[in-house]
């Protein structure tokens, strides 16, 4: 039992690299077909006020719900970086898939910020832990 242990940890030190990057794949693999899947529906009520606020900062250059009062209710990160797309075309399976690409490309970046700060293990323990 404890010599299988310590043969999984070594595998998993030596391919953590590997199996982190099929994780973000995966992500990608199915997030995209999902979103299309979707299509257009957006289901909860925070997507649907976070899709108008970019709206809006996109096409009336107004931080607002409604396009007439201005609102604080939302914080403002995640509207402006959607605003960028819809300004550019997108529709909402498009954002849902950039949503899918970010995704990604934060279970590589954290896991190889914790490969440099800790240890190859804790890198690949929190990508599993993201994409669980």
């Amino acid at each position: 039992m404890v010599d299988s242990l310590r043969r999984f940890l070594l595998f998993a030190e030596t391919k953590d690299r590997q199996i982190v990057l099929t994780l973000s794949a995966l992500v990608l693999i199915v997030g995209i077909p999902y979103s299309l899947f979707r299509g257009d529906h957006l289901t909860y009520l925070d997507a649907q006020s976070f899709y108008k606020i970019a709206n809006n900062l996109a096409f009336a250059q107004f931080f607002s719900e409604d396009g007439q009062h201005p609102t604080a209710w939302r914080a403002p990160g995640y509207p402006f970086f959607l605003s960028v797309p819809v300004w550019l075309g997108a529709d909402i399976a498009h954002l849902r898939m950039l949503n899918f690409v970010a995704l990604s490309l934060s279970i590589y970046v954290l896991s190889a910020t914790l490969r440099s700060v800790a240890s190859p293990l804790a890198g690949l323990t929190a990508a599993v832990l993201v994409c669980s």
